[in-house]
């Protein structure tokens, strides 16, 4: 079970990874055929991961902080190629939460903070993508 756990926050950290990268090339609004080619590879991970999460009951939101009420709160709407933009918040920079069961207070409910898919978002270069989407693979077996 420990295992099958790890290899749920790697996913999640690999997903979060790719919306960082989709955020980071919309917010510094980089261009030319290396992003262009970064920004598809972060969608196919999104959209395999997404698709996984849901199989696996858990809800994907973004948790942002609202300027207007001092607050975080969750952005249930938000399109699934825009979740990043929490990690963009210079100041109060917000998070992503995996809600198993639609219940936040599950203890299989995670959250992805902006740390870590700093760090993954580097892994959606030419370079790196294959041995991403080996690991993704051999995680992938533990869940399923």
């Amino acid at each position: 079970m420990k295992k099958r756990h790890d290899e749920i926050i790697f996913l999640a950290q690999a997903l979060c990874g790719a919306e960082f990268a989709l955020a980071e090339i919309k917010n510094l609004m980089l261009s030319g055929s290396h992003t262009e080619g970064r920004a598809k590879r972060a969608r196919i991970v999104i959209e395999i991961l997404h698709t996984v999460f849901n199989e696996q009951n858990y809800k994907i939101q973004m948790r942002g902080f609202n300027k207007d009420l001092c607050e975080y709160q969750l952005y249930p709407d938000k399109d699934i190629f825009e979740l990043g933009e929490t990690y963009f918040n210079m100041e109060n920079p917000g998070s992503i939460l995996f809600i198993y069961d639609n219940n936040i207070k599950s203890e299989e409910t995670f959250e992805i903070t902006h740390e870590f898919p700093k760090i993954i978002a580097d892994r959606f270069d030419p370079q790196s993508y294959d041995i991403l989407v080996s690991e993704m693979r051999t995680a992938l077996s533990f869940v399923e």
